[in-house]
């Protein structure tokens, strides 16, 4: 049994913390600034929608063969699109597969990119990796997915 690799970032603190901390942020802006009926409205709409973005979020893993969204193993050759949209300089990646059910159709994600800690875990790893897990996904992805290159 080959070994997953994990590539998608922070996912716990994000579905476990975050969505829930933004819907009692916004209810304590609510509550104490006396805002009008839109601004009210909106701080709401925006906090649900953070919530339902951030909850929505699953762990990505992968091996030569197949993707890992929570646990759930998708080979490659099911991913049939990929669309990536990015909120306060933080990129999401929405996987399109090709099943029949549509809560099994869409899988949200953020991958890990390179920043500062990450540079100086590979300069400091005893592995000696030369490559970066991101960049051995994305050249799978690449070759095996279903993905239009148009």
């Amino acid at each position: 049994m080959q070994s997953r690799t994990k590539i998608s970032s922070n996912i716990a603190f994000k579905k476990y913390f975050l969505s829930w901390f933004v819907l009692v942020l916004a209810y304590f802006i609510t509550a104490y600034f006396h805002l009008n009926r839109f601004w009210e409205y909106a701080t709401w709409s925006i906090a649900i929608l953070a919530f339902i973005l951030f909850i929505s979020l699953k762990k990505l893993e992968f091996t030569a063969t197949a993707l890992y969204f929570d646990n759930n193993k998708i080979p490659f050759e099911a991913i049939t699109a990929l669309r990536t949209f990015e909120i306060q300089q933080r990129t999401f990646y929405l996987f399109k597969t090709d099943d029949k059910h549509l809560l099994k159709r869409y899988y949200l994600t953020q991958l890990g990119g390179l920043g500062y800690f990450s540079i100086i875990k590979i300069l400091f790893s005893k592995k000696g990796k030369s490559t970066v897990p991101l960049v051995t996904f994305l050249a799978l992805l690449d070759e095996k997915s279903n993905i239009s290159k148009s």
